[in-house]
């Protein structure tokens, strides 16, 4: 198993490259942060 991580800034192409990426990859699967809830999320990262 390999595993990919993408990263940027919002708006910045990632759920382009992970789709380009799982057209040429078999039995690819992705997961997107945004799918998520954590606890004790941060309001402000600045």
């Amino acid at each position: 198993m390999k595993i990919i991580a993408i990263g940027a800034v919002t708006a910045g192409g990632k759920t382009t490259v992970v789709n380009a990426i799982k057209e040429r990859l078999p039995r690819t699967t992705s997961l997107h942060f945004d799918d998520y809830s954590f606890e004790g999320e941060v309001d402000d990262f600045t």
